[in-house]
């Protein structure tokens, strides 16, 4: 349907007249028919940090299929090299991805499926300085016109932590509403200490059941 080029260019300076940030993108847009669309770009950056300028190069790219209207699918994918924000910064290298997935089966209900990964790699030493992934689910059931249901699960490795939240929602008008719900977040404790690197495992860390009230009065 639609397809070119675009090229981007910024410059970025602080108040002292320090070119803090220089921004230079080529990317590809491509429109399909049935709500397709994919992406590709190109940068090359430079950036200052704690006083250092260092030269980065990433490419990227980018899909959303949102053909029916019961699946939409997003992917983007993120490479090249980043720097590392710690008190003696170094250049390295990311490699990123994530992905969403919003499921529509029924006019009620509605699931959205969410995967994000980030690893960096210290190419002085050729070793992983993180690598986190993150997994989070939440599901909504529309139970009448007023009433809803929603549940969230997300499960981080960079905090080693699950959390799986419950909310019932009843909603009278745009200003009244009454909330209720379960709350319960799990940790992984192992390797917290040097004296035990197993751990305990995954502990529940925090519990709680809450309800909230918002009325909206009107003269």
């Amino acid at each position: 349907v639609n397809w070119g080029p675009r090229v981007s260019y910024e410059r970025n300076y602080d108040y002292a007249g320090t070119l803090m940030d220089e921004v230079r993108g080529l990317t590809w847009n491509t429109l399909l028919t049935r709500n397709v669309t994919l992406s590709a770009s190109a940068n090359r950056n430079m950036e200052r940090y704690r006083g250092v300028t260092f030269d980065k190069t990433r490419w990227s790219a980018r899909a959303v299929i949102n053909a029916s209207r019961r699946v939409a699918v997003t992917a983007e994918w993120n490479h090249g090299s980043e720097i590392r924000f710690v008190e003696s910064p170094f250049l390295g290298s990311t490699t990123s991805f994530s992905a969403t997935a919003v499921l529509r089966p029924t006019a009620r209900l509605q699931s959205e499926v969410r995967v994000n990964t980030t690893r960096f790699l210290d190419v002085r030493t050729k070793t992983t300085a993180f690598d986190v992934k993150i997994l989070y689910a939440k599901s909504t059931y529309q139970l009448t016109p007023r009433l809803l249901v929603r549940n969230i699960v997300e499960f981080n490795t960079l905090n080693r932590t699950v959390l799986m939240n419950l909310v019932g929602t009843y909603r009278v008008n745009a200003g009244t509403v009454f909330i209720a719900g379960y709350d319960d977040r799990y940790r992984d404790f192992a390797g917290a200490s040097a004296d035990d690197e197993d751990g305990p495992g995954y502990e529940r860390t925090n519990r709680a059941i809450f309800a909230k009230l918002q009325y909206l009065y009107r003269r």
